[in-house]
């Protein structure tokens, strides 16, 4: 018989090492039914632990993400209260440096957007491998 070892590397520095076993006169189509069974096993296993950490994470994406949308909105009502203090009226305008730096915050509240949807559908792409 042929005797065959797959290492399989787990999200948590794990491994998992699975073994079979096939006749040495076997065909080429068993062997490869054998083998993607293997494979196959080892992404599932991944996948639970992928989905925890991918959880962490999604949970840190969304806290920076209100986070940083607690400073925008702080921001703001500063900028507004600076402009009432001033005896000003109608709308605020921004300096060249307030307008660059509202101009970052927002472009980085659409980069955390962007990462917390490309984890949710990691999320959903790892369930979708152990039947979750």
């Amino acid at each position: 018989s042929i005797g065959i070892s797959y290492t399989c590397e787990l999200p948590g520095k794990k491994a998992l090492v699975m073994q079979s076993f096939v006749p040495r006169d076997c065909d080429a189509k068993d062997l490869d039914a054998t083998l993607d069974k293997i494979r196959l096993a080892g992404d599932r296993q991944f996948a639970f632990g992928a989905v925890v950490q991918l959880k962490l994470q999604l949970e840190q994406e969304e806290k920076m993400a209100a986070d940083h949308a607690m400073r925008m909105a702080q921001v703001d009502a500063n900028l507004k209260a600076e402009w009432s203090r001033g005896n000003r009226r109608g709308d605020p305008t921004l300096s060249a440096k307030q307008r660059q730096d509202q101009q970052q915050a927002y472009a980085h509240a659409e980069e955390s957007k962007k990462r917390i949807a490309k984890v949710k559908a990691d999320i959903a792409e790892y369930e979708g491998k152990i039947g979750a």
